[in-house]
Order: structure tokens, then C-alpha cells, then sequence
């Protein structure tokens, strides 16, 4: 009798105490930074044809790059051509960005100036081109593109 009650006893014990590692397992859990699905924000700064500095409603500063396109970059003569039309279309306005992945303070997503796909103007405009990695809309927005400006 005196064994039962023993092993009766170590069992609740065992249990009270994983009880206590998956509940303070549970609250760090729920206190940990949530990725953000969508950043909201106002557009401080262009730095190329691709990224920019956003401002978000909570103070916060993300270095954000749009996501599915390339842009030329360095001294290559369209690189400003390509951080002017950035600039020319989302520069000093509110932007929302659909997060693809965030690392600390710089992020990678689609952006959007209100209904305005940003990595599908710059396409259209001639400014960059939809990479490997973009989403069916911005490859059918290089096709018309290309198609409406052959190359020669």
C-alpha cells in the first residue's frame, strides 16, 4: 500500500511540474514579438530601386525591400533612373507592406501605395524586372511589358 501511494504521489508531482514547464513554455511564447503579416507606415527615405526607409505608426524603422523584382544598382547609368521612379511614386506618402519575411528592422515584402502595386509600376515603367522569385501578376506585368517595348 505504502508503494502505491509513492508512485501515486511521484506521478502527480511529475505532472504538476510539466504542467508548470509548459505553461511558463506558453506565456514566453505568447510574449515574443509576433512577425508581422502587414507594416503600415510612411516612406522616409528611397535608397535604390528596390528599398526604402519606412516609418511606421509606432515609431518603429524598417529598411524594407520590394519583394519579386531587380532593379539595377551602383554606378550603372539606369540604377538612378530606377531609384528616381521609386522615389517619384511612393516618396513622403503612407505605404502597406503584405510581409514576405522580416529579419530585425529590415523587411522584404509587396508594397502598396493604396491600390497601386508598387513592384508592378516600376515593372510597367520600364525600371525593373520581375525576378525568378515573383508572383504570377508581376511575371504577366514583364510580358506585357516586353511585348508593348521588344528589345531591339
Amino acid at each position: 500500500m505504502m508503494n502505491k501511494r509513492f508512485w501515486m504521489y511521484s506521478l502527480a508531482m511529475v505532472a504538476v511540474a510539466a504542467l508548470g514547464v509548459l505553461t511558463g513554455w506558453a506565456v514566453a511564447v505568447s510574449q515574443a514579438k509576433p512577425h508581422p503579416e502587414e507594416l503600415y507606415g510612411r516612406v522616409e527615405t528611397v535608397l535604390n530601386g528596390e528599398e526604402f526607409v519606412l516609418i511606421t505608426r509606432q515609431g518603429e524603422r524598417y529598411q524594407v525591400r520590394l519583394s519579386g523584382i531587380s532593379t539595377p544598382r551602383g554606378a550603372r547609368p539606369d540604377a538612378r533612373a530606377s531609384r528616381e521612379a521609386l522615389q517619384a511614386i511612393i516618396s513622403g506618402y503612407s505605404v502597406s507592406v503584405d510581409v514576405v519575411k522580416i529579419d530585425g528592422d529590415h523587411a522584404e515584402g509587396h508594397v502598396w501605395l493604396g491600390s497601386i502595386d508598387v513592384a508592378e509600376r516600376l515593372i510597367m515603367r520600364g525600371k525593373a524586372k520581375a525576378n525568378s522569385s515573383a508572383p504570377t501578376q508581376l511575371r504577366k506585368a514583364q510580358g506585357l511589358f516586353d511585348s508593348m517595348y521588344p528589345r531591339s
